[in-house]
């Protein structure tokens, strides 16, 4: 059961009243055409043609002291123009419950990149707490905490879960991601942590008030107002398992091959602009190539600092990859729709976790538990129509359905959700969701079918079609 402190009502600052928070929208072209510059220079300079010597990895380490005025051009491209911004409004009211505080600033961190929504949800990767220790392999979590400070104590929500965060820490030295998650197989806790930050702030402007913390007023259940302070902090948490390392921390075989076809074209458009626009470089108002250099020695001396420098190559890396073949891995498909998915309404993301509610249905009675939205990423061979892949797009996992089906006709309401407030028929909450994801680059696509190539562990490239459909469940609170 939730405490009773996520029930406080917090009074928000006069200027949080209708403020709109800025998140910024597709990049500049400039900026767009200095990647694509890149892109060619690290091909020419780490092919056999270009003189890469044989022997030396072309990591972007080894590559950067080469492409150091290339890696100019874009931090100059990025930091030169200033970009279209969409505003959102935070809040339109002036009082708020602390668990719809919470669940409103996760709606934007999760939407602020998919990396960071990825690690929100849990990743497996393998830790030190020193460099003595060993490494402990299990699932790394990111912990977006909203800590609460007042005469009476101190305590937290973790964004993440909804629940009352117990105040401890897992501090890791190092953090060994699964195949290379983040684009480095190794970086430092810290220094990670200070990237994430990065890239909310550069993607949403006067977020750093959260972190920086505000002083407001605040009712407590069965207390009385009071002044406290507030403010957003990151955290990690790990989830120690016995897994074999060399099961799960190999590259997956199972992918799409989108050569050719318009859905590949968006995919990488995509995956370009939320790359530029995630980049940690707000802070380097670079003018010479020579200061690239200078920050490049500076990098690899301290094991990898936070300059962006190597997130600049290693976005350029990844995206020449991406060209070559055109092949994309079925995991990172499924986190980029779900991320498009749940970034496009915070009803939505609520919708995929599940809310209280209790439904109608024709020929039943009243049902009560949590109702969610289950999106569902289907594979089809494009002959003979074979199933190759029906997955959960939540989880990642071959869908098996849980709870009971939802039909059109039914009536559901919910007091945790401001749509389903009143009672409304499941056929107008699946339209209203329809118009949601429409115009979403690459989900849009999928609602009506896309022919593409499925590769799958090791075997020969499969013409499918891949469709994206939506279910309702109703799972009983017994089975959660």
């Amino acid at each position: 059961m939730k405490s009773e402190h996520l029930k406080t009502i917090v009074k928000l600052p006069d200027n949080f009243r209708k403020m709109r928070l800025h998140k910024m929208g597709a990049v500049g072209s400039d900026a767009v055409e200095a990647m694509h510059r890149l892109m060619v220079m690290v091909e020419q300079v780490s092919s056999p043609e270009g003189g890469w010597p044989a022997h030396l990895q072309p990591t972007p380490e080894n590559l950067l002291p080469y492409l150091t005025e290339e890696v100019c051009e874009v931090v100059q491209a990025l930091n030169g123009k200033k970009q279209d911004y969409e505003g959102v409004v935070l809040f339109s009211s002036r009082y708020v419950l602390i668990e719809d505080l919470g669940r409103r600033l996760l709606w934007f961190l999760a939407k602020s990149s998919p990396d960071i929504m990825r690690l929100v949800g849990g990743v497996q990767a393998e830790v030190k707490l020193n460099v003595e220790e060993d490494w402990k392999i299990g699932i790394l979590r990111l912990v977006p905490v909203l800590q609460v400070k007042t005469a009476e104590g101190c305590w937290g929500v973790d964004l993440g879960t909804g629940e009352v965060f117990d105040g401890g820490q897992f501090t890791p030295l190092l953090i060994k991601f699964k195949g290379g998650f983040l684009g480095r197989g190794c970086v430092f806790s810290e220094n990670l942590l200070l990237t994430l930050q990065q890239i909310i702030f550069r993607v949403y402007e006067k977020f750093d008030v959260f972190f920086e913390g505000f002083v407001s007023k605040a009712l407590f259940p069965q207390n009385q107002w009071a002044s406290g302070e507030f403010g957003v902090s990151l955290a990690w948490d790990f989830l120690e398992g016995v897994m074999n390392l060399d099961e799960n921390f190999k590259e997956p075989d199972e992918g799409l091959n989108l050569q050719g076809s318009v859905l590949g074209k968006n995919y990488f458009e995509g995956v370009m602009n939320d790359g530029l626009m995630n980049l940690p470089v707000g802070n380097l108002a670079l003018k010479e190539p020579e200061q690239v250099a200078g920050l490049m020695v500076d990098c690899l001396e301290e094991n990898g600092a936070n300059t962006g420098v190597l997130d600049v190559v290693n976005l350029a890396c990844y995206l020449r990859d991406f060209l070559r073949d055109e092949r994309v891995l079925l995991e990172d498909f499924r986190q980029r729709l779900l991320w498009q998915l749940i970034g496009c309404s915070e009803v939505v993301m609520q919708l995929v976790g599940g809310v209280g509610a209790r439904v109608l249905q024709p020929s039943l009675g009243w049902r009560n538990g949590v109702f969610c939205l289950v999106p569902v990423l289907v594979v089809k061979e494009r002959s003979s129509g074979v199933l190759k892949r029906s997955l959960d797009l939540r989880t990642g996992d071959v869908l098996m359905w849980r709870g009971m089906p939802v039909v059109n006709d039914a009536m559901v309401q919910s007091g945790e959700c401001g749509l389903l407030g009143d009672f409304v028929p499941v056929g107008s909450l699946m339209k209203w969701l329809r118009k949601q994801v429409l115009l979403l680059p690459e989900v849009g696509l999928l609602l009506n079918g896309c022919e593409v190539e499925y590769c799958g562990f090791g075997a020969e490239g499969v013409p499918v079609v891949i469709k994206l459909g939506f279910g309702w469940r109703l799972i009983d609170y017994n089975d959660v």
